[in-house]
């Protein structure tokens, strides 16, 4: 049993941290992402802090974790809100300072609007649920493993057992879920569980440490992509085509011709980004390596250089 929890100053923190050792608990998560008020701030002051206080002062975050290790002796994670950038180098500060694991990440101050009614549709700055966050949680899940080898608990936008999966194989350790809790009731996570068995059983797992991380080994930065991997092409089974000319459309490279009644790759002209094979209806497009042709995609690279400013930033 984790148990979640937030302080308004060091001795609330450690207070309530107490309480939960005697309650039993197997570890503490940290709520970073909630209100921490600084000492001294006038009301006003302290409202701007609300929620993005550790994210700006890693620092502070780390007295805390300093202070509760020397209060209890149970497992600390702290939980991270979206609003930081820094992420790797924030909970590398965290570790340091005697974090077990890291939590990502609580709900973002999101805005939905009803167009019909020109009303919003979440009435509170964190309200509602948090699937847009899913992919941006998942990078830093990945990032955190590959970088820090700490536990990890993922949890934006888990809705189906694909969604655990999903955060296993990117290093996540655990998996949190709320929103889709509290909507379907907590027997949804017996329908999750089960989605998850059904999988192992039909892919062949033995164990989730099959899964975890699985996919890490296959996720690289820009950077590296230049350096180490080598590029991929696409290539078409006319068999399969159906002439729908959606790869066309979204091609930036114009790596696809025309055909009069299929399509076929230029590999030439091929970045392997793969978009065309993630819209293709009938899973015509195959993406495969090239041998030994990394000078083809740093060429490519330069030529389209401003489709990838990240790659030549000096």
């Amino acid at each position: 049993m984790i148990g979640s929890f937030a302080g308004r100053g060091i001795a609330e923190w450690q207070k309530v941290a107490e309480m939960y050792a005697a309650a039993g608990v197997d570890a503490m998560e940290l709520n970073f992402c909630c209100p921490f008020i600084p000492e001294g701030l006038e009301k006003d002051e302290a409202n701007a802090f609300i929620g993005i206080y550790f994210t700006q002062h890693p620092d502070k975050g780390a007295e805390v974790i300093r202070k509760l290790k020397e209060t209890v002796n149970i497992p600390l994670f702290p939980k991270l809100g979206p609003d930081g950038t820094h992420f790797v180098e924030m909970v590398r500060v965290f570790k340091e300072a005697g974090a077990d694991g890291v939590s990502l990440f609580a709900n973002d101050r999101h805005l939905r609007i009803d167009i019909e009614t020109g009303k919003p549709v979440n009435y509170g700055p964190c309200a509602g649920t948090s699937s847009h966050l899913k992919g941006a949680t998942m990078k830093w899940v990945s990032e955190i493993a590959q970088g820090l080898g700490l536990p990890i608990l993922g949890g934006r936008g888990v809705n189906h057992y694909e969604d655990v999966i999903e955060y296993l194989m990117a290093g996540a350790s655990g998996v949190e879920m709320c929103a889709a809790a509290i909507v379907h009731g907590l027997k949804h996570v017996k329908v999750l569980l089960k989605g998850v068995e059904t999988f192992m059983e039909r892919k062949g797992y033995k164990s989730i440490d099959e899964i975890q991380g699985r996919a890490l080994k296959q996720i690289y930065s820009s950077r590296q992509m230049m350096e180490d991997v080598k590029s991929l092409y696409a290539e078409v089974d006319l068999k399969k085509c159906i002439g729908c000319r959606r790869c066309p459309e979204v091609c930036a490279y114009e790596a696809i011709e025309i055909l009069p009644k299929k399509v076929r790759a230029i590999k030439e002209k091929c970045s392997g980004c793969s978009l065309c094979s993630q819209v293709c209806p009938v899973a015509a497009i195959e993406m495969k390596e090239r041998e030994n042709d990394l000078d083809h995609f740093r060429a490519l690279a330069w030529e389209h250089k401003e489709l990838m400013p990240e790659l030549f930033k000096k």
